[in-house]
């Protein structure tokens, strides 16, 4: 245990990649799809249920092993860790936090009030169902929210924060690393949807994480990024909880054309995130993680007057 925490602190880049490798493209891909085409196959389940229930046994099973890692790396407080507070961690996070909730609300009134004979008339198909697989689906994009936040913020951006220091160098360094990685793990769904939505997609991704980072480093609260990052997914997924679609169909039709809407987003948040990081409030960091910035004053060297 000591040496893997010690690799941990010494090695902090290799660790950090191996530990978004091993938990995303060897779990989730393959033991984990193993594993539940062994317990759901055969099953007569609804195909809209089975599509919330996927995210959630995948996506639990990400959180199980995330946890055992960062208890092997006695880091397992990041769950009760207070930071400057939750309460500053949604005020940080205020602007995405009352957006994304706009949005939501403005899409399923949207979506109740139109009719779908005239929606037909531009080529939409409006098919407004909530029922228990809403439900799900929307749980599951909760799952989602907190597994990629406990592996990408709680392990990843975390322990390069560690590595790297809270100067300005270093939290730069640490969020546009995490960010790439964020990015990156979304090439998983190039094994079912088309290279069209994934680049796109991987793009937006690396932007979210490194605007993620930003609202996580100045908090030292790994919740308000959490619901953030689910309120997000639920709002870019109304057509599917809301429209009775399936992420394969909305995955095909994002993918028919090139948007270039993506890449838009992904310079959004990295404004935003260059925002939540201006000097003027990149000391918060420090505050948000004392333990850190404690251990970058010890190892600071001292100055001529000191050493005089």
């Amino acid at each position: 245990m000591n040496k893997f925490r010690s690799f941990r602190t010494k090695h902090f880049i290799i660790f950090s990649v191996i530990a978004v490798v091993l938990i995303w493209a060897v779990l989730f891909r393959y033991c984990v799809g193993w594993s539940y085409d062994a317990i759901f196959e055969g099953m007569n389940i609804d195909d809209r249920i089975l599509e919330g229930l996927n995210p959630i046994y995948c996506d639990g099973m990400i959180i199980l092993i995330a946890a055992l890692i960062l208890w092997a790396s006695d880091r397992l407080d990041i769950f009760t860790r207070k930071g400057k507070g939750f309460v500053h961690g949604c005020k940080v996070a205020a602007f995405p936090l009352i957006a994304f909730t706009v949005a939501i609300i403005f899409f399923v009134v949207g979506m109740v009030a139109t009719d779908p004979s005239e929606a037909a008339k531009y080529g939409y198909e409006i098919n407004v169902t909530f029922d228990f697989a809403s439900v799900l689906i929307i749980l599951s994009f909760c799952f989602v929210g907190l597994a990629e936040e406990i592996t990408l913020r709680g392990i990843t951006a975390q322990t390069l924060l560690e590595g790297f220091g809270t100067s300005r160098a270093g939290i730069w360094k640490a969020a546009i690393i995490s960010g790439v990685c964020f990015g990156a793990i979304h090439s998983i769904n190039l094994a079912h949807a088309s290279a069209g939505f994934v680049i796109p997609q991987m793009v937006s991704a690396a932007g979210g994480g490194i605007f993620y980072a930003a609202i996580y480093f100045r908090s030292g609260n790994i919740w308000p990024v959490v619901i953030v990052h689910s309120l997000n997914d639920i709002m870019a997924s109304v057509s599917i909880w809301l429209g009775g679609g399936s992420m394969g169909t909305a995955m095909d039709a994002a993918g028919s054309t090139i948007s270039i809407f993506p890449f838009v987003w992904m310079i959004v948040e990295v404004s935003l995130a260059i925002y939540l990081l201006r000097p003027k409030k990149i000391g918060e960091v420090a505050e948000s993680w004392p333990e850190i910035a404690a251990k970058d004053a010890e190892t600071e060297e001292p100055t001529p007057a000191e050493e005089a």
